[in-house]
């Protein structure tokens, strides 16, 4: 639903946004950012709003700075918006009656902008759209010059900051004295008080921010045109953004003085944690029967995502149903990400060799193609769908990869694979950081084709065995953690990954003993605890049976069992409550010693045989 309020948070690089019918997000100084390439540049535009439509001053925003926003709105924004306000990326207003301690700045700062954060100082729709409505004007509490060693707001000018020149601000109060002397009481006010109103964060009735803006820009315009800047650096260059803040507290002052106006002071609040980081792409390849695996594998992504984290969900789709596609949209109730379908021709694969592993699919190759596949994509994080990732995958995501064609986890049957091909490196593929950019620059997918069609005969792991021939003299080992793979039976390395266990950044169930099998292991609980966050959550009956009949199957042996065990003679064992009792048989005991008995006399004759058979050659 609409509303009449609009509060605008100004951003100059990608940061956690705060954004809904209220709160939008602006970009100041978009008309400078004319190279769209890049990361940051493609971020702001997708996400925000700019400054730079309509009747605005965005190119002036190295020297106005979040001012540029201020005045877009005040000559852009529909009539039907009747409050308008202003804060930014990482600082905010508490719209709650509680008061929170604050540091010598006057801020409450909190690690990062969640759920939490929200709650604590009501930024939620419905609660700051009543409590505006209630005031006049809003902005912060006063704060204490005092604390930054300054004597006054005018003293805090001069003094508090070798950027700020005191020559420009005492030439905005000659420009005020000229415009609007009925202001130069409410200056003197508050240029001698200690306590000043900073950082430009505000709400007020529209027509009082008109009024505002109005007296605002007109006094910063007339400074602009006699003031001599271009001997400033970056930071002096913010001058009329400076001033600003002082003109602010003059006229919030002159309301005080002149009308009965109704202005709250909030306590403000900052966002220690903002940085958005360049997206994560993330690639799955899967059919429908490997689908919901793959949504459990991207919950644990959501989940243990840094809050800074963008996520690209790519799927290489071999048939997926619209009801699971569904299924796991849901997944954004735990983390936004985003998630595109890209069709995959099956009929590519249909020839290629599969070894009768029954757990692997034709789906597997997929991965051979994805240069094709996703031709914006310069790198891309490809992840199998029987793993859970337990950490943020941006680490992994930014190695360095330079001339690297892939970079996985060393396989757990190394030994015997690279015997097998005859080569030095071999990985799992099952998580790979691969250098599409390069695939495509060397032609990588012809020469898995190639491979595959003249040694077909070689290929046991599939498409893994592929990569790693192909790729073999650019292979870089990163971290075990980052694969661990999980599998009951045996191999090279199998021990070593074991004792990393839950400590994996990436548990992979390699094998055809997976979590969802009902077989028990001790690491599927690490599986199902985000099986719990998708629509498959009664899958987890699954496990809770597994555990169950392990359970009972332990009690039975302990209570009651019989089986056959042999040292030197055959018996019987038998366990009755955790008590062991061995039998001997007296027929299988006889029957033992009967042919043992037979075995001597056959051994006997066989010699006596061999002894006549010698005296015959002798005569």
């Amino acid at each position: 639903m609409k509303s009449d309020v609009k509060i605008f948070l100004s951003y100059h690089k990608p940061s956690v946004l705060l954004k809904n019918n209220i709160f939008t997000p602006i970009h100041v100084g978009r008309a400078l950012k004319k190279d769209r390439s890049n990361f940051e540049a493609n971020w702001l535009a997708q996400n925000l709003v700019g400054d730079n439509t309509g009747d605005n001053i965005s190119e002036k925003n190295p020297n106005y700075c979040e001012l540029t926003a201020q005045y877009w709105a005040w000559k852009n924004l529909s009539k039907d918006v009747k409050y308008v306000g202003f804060m930014h990326y990482r600082r905010h207003l508490n719209f709650t009656d509680t008061k929170f301690p604050i540091n010598m700045w006057g801020l409450n700062e909190r690690q990062n902008l969640d759920s939490d954060y929200i709650q604590a100082f009501g930024l939620d729709e419905a609660n700051v759209e009543k409590f505006v409505k209630k005031y006049d004007v809003v902005t912060v509490e006063k704060w204490d010059v005092t604390n930054a060693k300054s004597k006054s707001n005018y003293d805090h000018y001069k003094s508090s900051d070798s950027k700020l020149h005191i020559k420009d601000y005492d030439l905005a109060l000659k420009v005020l004295n000229k415009k609007y002397p009925e202001y130069m009481d409410a200056a003197k006010q508050y240029n001698d008080s200690k306590l000043g109103y900073y950082t430009n964060i505000f709400v007020m009735r529209r027509d009082i921010f008109d009024k505002y803006c109005e007296w605002l820009f007109d006094i910063l315009f007339e400074v602009e045109k006699k003031s001599d800047i271009s001997d400033y650096d970056f930071q002096e260059a913010r001058i009329y953004g400076y001033i600003s803040e002082w003109l602010f507290g003059i006229f919030i002052t002159h309301l005080q003085n002149t009308t009965d106006l109704k202005i709250k002071e909030l306590q403000r609040t900052m966002v220690a944690n903002t940085d958005v980081r360049e997206p994560i792409n993330v690639c799955f390849a899967s059919d429908n029967n490997y689908a919901k695996y793959m949504g459990v594998a991207i919950a644990s992504i959501l989940k243990n995502k840094a809050q800074s984290d963008i996520v690209n969900i790519y799927v290489l789709d071999g048939g997926i149903s619209d009801e699971t596609k569904s299924k796991i949209a849901d997944l954004n109730k735990i983390a936004d990400f985003n998630i595109e379908y890209i069709t995959v021709d099956t009929k590519l694969f249909k020839d290629m060799p599969m070894c009768g592993t029954k757990h692997l699919t034709q789906a597997a190759y997929y991965r051979l193609v994805m240069a094709s596949l996703l031709p914006k994509l310069d790198k891309v994080l490809y992840l199998d769908c029987d793993l859970v990732v337990n950490n943020s995958l941006y680490d992994l995501y930014n190695m360095d990869i330079k001339d690297i064609l892939i970079c996985g986890v060393i396989d757990v049957l190394v030994a015997e694979n690279t015997s097998r091909l005859e080569l030095k490196k071999y990985v799992n593929s099952g998580v790979l950081l691969m250098n599409l950019a390069l695939w495509r620059k060397e032609d990588i997918e012809k020469k898995f084709f190639q491979y595959i069609k003249n040694n077909s005969e070689k290929i046991r792991w599939h498409d893994q065995d592929v990569l790693n021939v192909v790729c073999q003299n650019r292979i870089e080992y990163i971290d075990e953690r980052w694969n661990t793979q999980l599998t009951p039976y045996g191999g090279n390395k199998t021990a070593e990954f074991r004792a990393i266990g839950t400590n994996g950044y990436i548990m992979h169930f390699i094998s055809d003993k997976k979590p969802w099998k009902g077989k028990y292991n001790k690491f599927d609980k690490y599986y199902y605890k985000y099986v719990k966050l998708t629509q498959w959550k009664k899958d987890i009956l699954i496990y809770y049976k597994s555990v169950v009949k392990r359970i009972f199957s332990s009690f039975i042996k302990d209570v009651f069992s019989i089986k056959n065990v042999e040292d030197r003679l055959p018996k019987k064992e038998v366990r009755l409550f955790g008590m062991r009792f061995k039998f001997v048989r007296k027929t299988e005991l006889m029957l033992r010693e009967i042919n043992d008995l037979r075995w001597r006399i056959d051994k006997a004759n066989d010699q006596l045989y061999k002894m006549q058979k010698g005296n015959k050659k002798t005569k």
